[in-house]
């Protein structure tokens, strides 16, 4: 075929496109049809639902499990529009089909994906077939690629290729082309204003030809969205947007000068869910105390996992503000935490029901101390009539484990720096020290006071002249709960429930428990790289090496390779603005102590870093606390300890009892000094003290360097081994305020210079659950003197390689 034969066939080709486009096409649409669908109108740069699989394939990255259909009506040209979406989890789906007049139809199928990339750019790309009985849309296919870019809060970027298997065609629609658009929030911290700038460009044509096409939207907070835009000030569209829990409706016009005029609307359902000032459904939050209350953020083997203790107050915060939650139950019969984390929630309650003007309520079946302490904050507490309470003040349980261990012909050989450093007295003694006990009696009492003064800043029937009375007797039913003010009303779980709901019909209210609260995704619309907060947890037993989990007869511990990996991953981590240590521990191996030490002194050189203490930082927990900005602890926690000891367990007797001889054979005379076949001598023990009086001034040292308000002489009357609780610590200088977690990362916040709507906190690293893990230990059926006694020895066991310890008193449980 020569050079004039392709010319005319090639002209004879493009004149009959033109003659079935005018003829048969003009029925569909085709143009309209490929280019703009009648959907929800959205800007190549701001789209990112379902519909994005149309406007931008990058955007079904960003919200990526949903649902959708719409349906469109041209009633001058007799067009219906049916459409429907689905996405899940970035891999997409649509079947569009249109129906004309003479039974013309044209049917589109379109596949699609978005890959996050990073935080702030995503891409994606849609592959789009069509079937139909005009020619100029049958078996037309049409490959796009799309990005979106959102470098701040208020600007996005957005682009996307059309029809990269297309070779130029003089039909435009048909050809290849790149559409490109901007979205600005021009207004500072405020997401509800969008303004949008789209064009096209199609291959071979003139830049003077592009046709910008302008939109706006504005959102409120009652979940209405309305929006509009215009190309060439003759065709132009509107429409609003009304969100709803997990769904959304819209309803569009589009208004043609020359193709007429098309209506339509359509809904999305997603697994996320609206966040809006009015809400169709009521839920009261359900809170039960029997739950597990982790400081560490644990992820399931496949699905699930365990709550953070953070998550949980987060989700009281930001039930503060969600229409959808009338008010919090409290519920449970043993809280598993602590006294530092039962402050934390009871504070944590306090403030949203003060924030919010939402009640709180409570129903226990029985209580004790703890349950009680952090039920007293609600406005009402319920009970039912065979109920019980137990409020008999605290108590501390100090395990001495001697006895048990020369009957099996162990012997405990211990050296200590600090009169008050008394946690190898459980192996040495039968019973405390003066000292042990004058330190116990005296945390009792602060925390006594704490937990008094909060019962009665709250329980207003409970006078102060009778508290003690009361405690000293103890124990009540529930009819004498009632009757000396402690409970409000005697009743059942669903009478409680009822009240709380108000005048709310019972088909409209409904329960969400705290675990189905936490695992709700809320929707995000937010631009931009949020700047992170990250928390790391050190909780357990500090050792060398890596982190292990708790087991039957063993706490969990922290390893300082674990914490060094994490902290220096953090240190590089652009995204990371500022770091909470959360310490939930007694302390440990004095090496691996001063090992996490240097690194978190490393890390404070690069982006603020606040320290928080949970229910314990002692010893070895607040030698590392030093390192770190400014301390945070709960008024309930226990702290101090600075001391150190060492020491071994002599094997002489029980080896002898079983039949068993051990030699040991020694190049020198020092070479068998931790030997379990003998006790130490005279001369060992004088070497072994002046060795950890060493590491006593390094302790003491760390705390004069980072503790600079308190005198020498302060240092050291608050050493010698004495634990504080979190009050005394804060009038002793040795933390510098009183709070919580969410306290500590409102500080780091701040430090980072983040504004509170832009924070994003996570768990630096999610730790995975095991495939098969054993929970519950303490209800296996072994006597909790022997678990107890075994756990010890297991931790015992774990930190003996280091030999010097910066460890609190074993097991001061307070209850």
């Amino acid at each position: 075929m020569g050079p004039k034969q392709k010319i005319f066939w090639g002209l004879f080709i493009i004149i009959c496109a033109r003659v079935v486009f005018s003829f048969e096409g003009e029925i569909l649409q085709p143009k309209r049809f490929i280019e703009s669908p009648n959907l929800p109108y959205d800007s190549i740069s701001s789209s990112d639902d379902i519909t994005s699989l149309y406007f931008n394939p990058a955007g079904l990255a960003v919200h990526p499990l949903q649902i959708g259909y719409f349906y469109g009506d041209n009633r001058e040209e007799y067009l219906r529009d049916n459409v429907l979406f689905m996405n899940f989890y970035g891999l997409a789906f649509s079947t569009q089909w249109r129906r004309a007049p003479e039974k013309y139809y044209a049917t589109r199928y379109t596949a699609g994906t978005g890959l996050g990339g990073t935080s702030s750019f995503k891409v994606g790309t849609s592959y789009s077939w069509f079937k139909s009985n005009v020619p100029i849309l049958d078996e037309y296919t049409q490959w796009d690629l799309g990005f979106i870019w959102r470098p701040y809060r208020w600007i996005s970027v957005g682009g996307v290729f059309r029809s990269l298997n297309k070779r130029k065609l003089e039909i435009d629609f048909l050809s290849r082309r790149f559409e490109f658009g901007l979205g600005f929030r021009p207004i500072p911290d405020y997401d509800n204003l969008t303004v949008s700038i789209d064009t096209t460009m199609h291959e071979g044509k003139s830049l003077k030809k592009l046709l910008p096409r302008y939109g706006v939207e504005i959102a409120s907070s009652s979940g209405t969205s309305l929006y509009g835009g215009w190309d060439n000030y003759s065709n132009f569209f509107f429409g609003f947007k009304f969100s709803q829990h997990v769904s959304q409706l819209s309803m569009q016009g589009n208004f043609r000068k020359e193709e007429g005029n098309f209506y339509s609307g359509g809904i999305l359902i997603g697994q996320e869910r609206f966040t809006t000032s009015i809400e169709a459904i009521s839920s009261y939050l359900e809170i039960p105390l029997d739950i597990e209350f982790k400081e560490e953020k644990k992820a399931g083997f496949l699905f699930g996992g365990s709550l953070a203790f953070y998550e949980i107050l987060n989700a009281i915060k930001i039930a503060e503000n969600d229409a959808q939650i009338k008010g919090i139950l409290i519920t449970g019969r043993k809280f598993k935490g602590g006294w530092g984390q039962a402050e934390e929630l009871r504070n944590a309650l306090k403030r949203f029901k003060t924030k919010s003007k939402k009640p709180v309520l409570a129903f226990l079946e029985y209580a004790a101390n703890k349950e009680y302490y952090i039920a007293s904050v609600a406005d009402e507490i319920s009970m039912p009539l065979a109920g019980g309470l137990e409020v008999t003040g605290l108590k501390a349980d100090l395990l001495f484990v001697k006895d048990l261990l020369e009957k099996v012909g162990v012997k405990a050989d211990f050296i200590h720096v600090g009169d008050y450093k008394s946690a190898p007295e459980m192996y040495e003694r039968s019973d405390p020290t003066k000292y042990s006990k004058e330190q116990t009696l005296k945390l009792l009492e602060n925390l006594d006071n704490e937990i008094k003064t909060a019962i009665l800043s709250d329980r207003k029937k409970i006078k102060k002249d009778n508290i003690e009375k009361y405690f000293n007797t103890g124990i009540f039913s529930a009819k004498k709960a009632l009757e000396y003010g402690f409970i409000d009303n005697i009743e059942y779980y669903s009478d409680t429930a009822r009240k709380i709901m108000g005048n709310i019909s019972s088909s409209y209210r409904r329960k969400i428990s705290i675990p189905d609260y936490v695992s709700i995704n809320f929707y995000d619309d937010r631009w931009g790289v949020r700047p992170i907060v990250a928390i790391v947890v050190i909780e357990g037993d500090i050792v060398s090496g890596k982190s292990t989990e708790a087991g039957i007869f063993s706490e969990a511990s922290v390893g300082s390779d674990s914490v060094v990996k994490v902290i220096n991953n953090l240190k590089v981590d652009s995204d990371v603005k500022a770091v909470v240590i959360r310490i939930n521990s007694p302390g440990g191996s004095g090496i691996a102590s001063d090992v996490i030490w240097k690194e978190i002194s490393l890390l404070k050189e690069k982006k603020p870093v606040v320290i928080s203490f949970a229910d314990v930082a002692a010893s070895g927990g607040y030698y590392i606390a030093l390192a770190g900005g400014e301390i945070v602890s709960n008024k309930n926690a226990i702290t101090g300890s600075v001391g150190v000891y060492t020491g071994k367990f002599s094997l002489k007797k029980l080896y002898q009892m079983i039949g068993v001889n051990k030699t040991v054979l020694s190049k020198n005379k020092k070479s068998a000094i931790f030997s379990e076949t003998d006790e130490y001598t005279k001369e060992e023990r004088d070497i072994l003290y002046e060795h950890l009086y060493e590491f006593y001034e390094i302790f003491l040292n760390r705390v004069k360097q980072h503790r600079k308000d308190l005198t020498i002489e302060k240092v050291e009357q608050n050493a010698r081994g004495r634990v504080f609780s979190g009050s005394e610590a804060e009038k002793n200088g040795m933390i510098d305020k009183t709070g919580g977690l969410m306290l500590a990362l409102e500080l780091a916040r701040i430090k980072a210079g983040i504004s509170a709507e832009d924070v994003q906190v996570l768990f630096v690293p999610k730790v995975e659950s095991s495939l098969i893990e054993l929970k519950n230990y303490d209800k296996i059926f072994i006597p909790h003197v022997l678990q107890k006694a075994l756990r010890v020895w297991q931790s015992v066991d774990e930190v003996k390689d280091d030999k010097i310890f910066f460890m609190m008193p074993y097991d001061i449980n307070i209850e």
